[in-house]
């Protein structure tokens, strides 16, 4: 059975391969090959970063076609050794159906495994990249005058800081103030003719410090000094997508500090920490669905006639498209709701699992 097993599994790994060099390359050539074009005609983009933008969109495209592939290469392998006999063979050999699945279950997994490291591991490096190239080169790298930042903990104010303009292609403060508070009383005020980002500091150029203290403002001077702000506020918002399950974790543990137990904050939580809780979820769960749908598509392999690209393409859009339609649907109506944001994560895939039962049952008649 090894010999047939490994057999198997390189007919099904080679069919799921080739859709997702197709449903990719469709992808690619429909979608981001007019994004490239924009990115050089519009944004004035050199070639070499508008090449970076066009692979770093890769891997999140991986993650919505890799599924679809492997629906479309189970039918595919699975129609092709049914229609040439080989499957019947295997069955007058004493092989169920069942039997047979173990492989099928083997590239589902499989797939499970090369959607989380693409969805966790490369796809939120490769979004990130892409913004800071949208930041220096694309319109949104203009500079921005007004930037402001405000540090909140426990519902009280304790560090502001405003510039008159921020180049983010070098992370340049130009004219700034950092005003300190405690007890939301401002304590000391630093202005600087420029600064620039360094981790969580800032370092400071041509400062001015003024402290408050009981016997009236203390003015310092010097030439450069460095500031800490705690944490660096990015000039692009901190999105799930561009963040992995840890670093999620970590922001929803700081957003929740900052809350606090005031009146406000359920509503603080649900729209702060919701959104994040919830992409944790869908990012658990999202990848096993790629199991589910190889063991919904062997069981509809299963015919006399030859699989035909068209007839597995339209197969699996057929079997995806509900899919992504309940998942989607579920966790959409959920983004404000109070169930735990596991149920419309998982229930998809659970959907999808009883579907697959339900049609190996019926093959197995």
């Amino acid at each position: 059975m090894r010999l047939l097993d490994r057999y198997f599994v390189s007919e099904l790994a080679r069919a799921a391969f080739g859709g997702l060099v197709l449903f990719l390359g469709l992808v690619v050539g429909v979608y981001q090959l007019q994004d490239f074009l924009r990115l050089l005609i519009r944004e004035d983009y050199p070639l070499g970063a508008a090449a970076k933008c066009l692979v770093y969109a890769i891997p999140q495209n991986v993650g919505w076609v890799l599924p679809v592939a492997v629906i479309f290469g189970t039918i595919m392998a699975v129609g092709r050794m049914s229609a040439d006999g080989e499957l019947i063979a295997m069955h007058a050999g004493g092989i169920s159906f069942r039997r047979m699945l173990v492989p099928v279950a083997l590239l589902g997994l499989l797939s499970v495994g090369v959607l989380y490291v693409v969805t966790e591991c490369v796809a939120p490096r490769a979004l990130a990249a892409n913004v800071r190239l949208a930041l220096q080169y694309g319109s949104k790298g203009k500079q921005i005058t007004g930037f402001q930042y405000t540090h909140v903990e426990d519902n009280q104010v304790v560090r502001h800081v405003f510039a008159s303009s921020l180049d983010p292609r070098t992370q340049t403060l130009i004219g700034v103030v950092i005003t300190e508070y405690r007890d939301g009383q401002p304590q000391e005020v630093v202005t600087a003719q420029s600064a620039t980002w360094q981790g969580t500091w800032l370092r400071l150029a041509h400062v001015e410090t003024t402290r408050l203290t009981p016997r009236g403002p203390l003015t310092l001077r010097a030439e450069e000094a460095r500031h800490e702000i705690g944490r660096l506020p990015d000039t692009v918002e901190h999105k799930p997508e561009y963040m992995t399950i840890g670093e999620m974790r970590a922001w929803i543990a700081d957003a929740r500090r900052q809350i606090g137990s005031g009146p406000d904050r359920g509503r603080a939580v649900a729209q702060r920490i919701r959104p994040y809780e919830q992409a944790i979820a869908v990012r658990r769960a999202t990848p096993w669905c790629a199991l589910g749908f190889a063991l919904v598509s062997a069981p509809l392999g299963l015919r006399r006639v030859r699989a035909s690209t068209g007839v597995s393409l339209g197969i699996a859009v057929i079997v995806f498209v509900p899919y992504y339609f309940v998942s989607y649907t579920l966790q959409v109506l959920n983004k404000h709701g109070g169930i735990p944001p596991e149920i419309p994560a998982w229930t998809g895939n659970v959907l999808l699992f009883i579907v697959a039962a339900g049609l190996i049952l019926d093959r197995s008649r």
